[in-house]
């Protein structure tokens, strides 16, 4: 059936406005050269002069409708080109510098008093903790550095959050951040406890992966803080818990949750409920199996318990460490709550022990445990990151449990910097003595960077091998 004169076609036309489907393809004599199809058995390329307009020019709606910012980042994004025979390389644009960036990215047109929240240069789940607490909590703020706290934000982020809330300085704590670690004169570092909260008006926190470890947390703003004092928690919204709400109800008597933004979340928590939290941090349990308590606070690994990868090590750890010459020194390296340094100080009373990690939950609860089990003075703990301050080539045997997981990312890289680390401080001929998960297959890298390496044991889950300090 012929179709009417001036009705309108269902097909595409490249370069007609007109057309229903009008799409930004490519036409076929634009196609790369090499390029075959059924009906042209070879590569084509027509002259420049014969070549139509492009489509993005022809068709209004084939433009991109990208913003003028959306192209400034667009031209750093890599250039993709088609060589012979059709097929596609990469080649990388350079990456702009902090120069030409500058220190905020913000877009034009936004308010002086604005800046800071719309900073692209900040992750989108702070830019929304930051927006909400302008919003908020000005008016709670005071003019003392006491004010104001954050948990879990890096120096940057809190010298931003000063700026927003109009503050004076404010008091930081980060687990993952050794101290004494340099800060700016307006920012005071702090462990958990009145030293960090006491008569806080205003606490914004990285919302933590652990649940806890928000309750511990929450129980410290509950105790410490000013009653009338606001608690703001910000994380992405595919690592937002349902349980987090219940862990703040407990301690709050008002819990609310903000608009997603910037794929985020915020939970604020009002009205601190009188009296002390439910349960009290550190928390302590008796494990018959090893036989001493376990002590740990909120944010350590497998809280007061004894881990599957850790009962697979301590099974062979005798015999491994019958094959070492000699066991003067000892370093539990990323210790946890100091389990293996609890145990070979059990099993060995004349070895010297080192328990090492860069979390104060970790190491602090690693303290508390060799105390609890009576070999604390034998005992050396550490919070530093990846054993900084043992000696190079000083120690025998390393026990080592690496962690694989920084905060919600898998990182892999974690466990070769572990590794780095022991070769470091190992004698030559020195042993170490690794668990980990069969499916992350470090074995390789055990080779590469400490030395020849054996397996002593294997179990659905977990391998443990033996590396020699080459």
């Amino acid at each position: 059936m012929r179709r009417p004169s001036g009705a309108r076609s269902d097909r595409a036309t490249p370069g007609d406005p007109t057309s229903r489907r009008c799409r930004s393809r490519r036409p076929a004599d634009r196609r790369p050269q090499g390029h075959r199809t059924r009906s042209s058995p070879g590569p084509r390329r027509p002259a420049a002069s014969s070549r139509p307009a492009t489509p993005s020019r022809a068709c209004p709606r084939a433009r991109s409708g990208r913003s003028r910012r959306g192209r400034a980042e667009h031209r750093h994004l890599p250039r993709v080109r088609t060589g012979s025979g059709g097929r596609a390389t990469v080649r990388a644009r350079r990456t702009p510098t902090d120069r030409e960036l500058g220190t905020r990215r913000v877009r034009p047109g936004v308010p002086a008093d604005e800046r800071v929240t719309h900073d692209a240069s900040l992750e989108g789940a702070v830019r929304l903790l930051l927006a909400e607490a302008r919003a908020r909590a000005t008016d709670r703020m005071g003019r003392r550095p006491a004010d104001l706290v954050t948990i879990g934000l890096d120096d940057r982020e809190t010298l931003a959050a000063i700026e927003v809330l109009e503050a004076v300085g404010a008091r930081t704590f980060d687990d993952a951040v050794p101290r004494p670690v340099p800060s700016p004169d307006t920012i005071r570092r702090a462990d958990p406890g009145a030293a960090l909260l006491a008569d806080a008006r205003v606490v914004l926190l990285r919302l933590p992966k652990s649940l806890a470890a928000l309750e511990e947390l929450s129980g410290l703003v509950r105790t410490h803080a000013r009653p009338d004092a606001i608690l703001l928690g910000t994380a992405r919204t595919k690592h937002l818990s349902p349980g987090a709400n219940g862990v703040l109800a407990a301690d709050f008597a008002s819990v609310s949750a903000s608009l997603g933004r910037w794929k985020s979340r915020v939970l604020v928590a009002e009205g601190a409920r009188p009296g002390p939290p439910a349960r009290s941090f550190p928390l302590r349990e008796h494990v018959g199996e090893l036989g001493f308590d376990v002590v740990a606070h909120g944010g350590a690994f497998a809280g007061p318990r004894l881990d599957l990868g850790t009962r697979v090590l301590l099974d062979v750890l005798d015999r491994a460490t019958v094959e070492t010459d000699a066991v003067g020194t000892v370093l539990d390296l990323g210790c946890g709550t100091g389990v293996l340094a609890t145990s070979i100080a059990r099993r060995r009373p004349s070895a010297e022990i080192i328990a090492s990690d860069r979390s104060w939950a970790a190491s602090a609860s690693a303290r508390a445990t060799v105390d609890a089990a009576g070999v604390g003075a034998r005992v050396t703990v550490r919070q530093e990151d990846a054993a900084a301050g043992v000696p190079d080539t000083s120690v025998d045997l390393v026990l080592l449990n690496p962690p694989f997981h920084e905060g919600h990312a898998v990182e892999e890289r974690l466990a070769d910097r572990l590794f780095e680390a022991a070769a470091r401080v190992l004698r030559p001929g020195g042993r170490l003595l690794t668990v980990y998960n069969s499916h992350l297959r470090h074995r390789a890298a055990l080779e590469r960077i400490v030395g020849r390496t054996s397996q002593l044991e294997r179990t659905s889950k977990f391998t443990v091998t033996s590396s020699v300090r080459r």
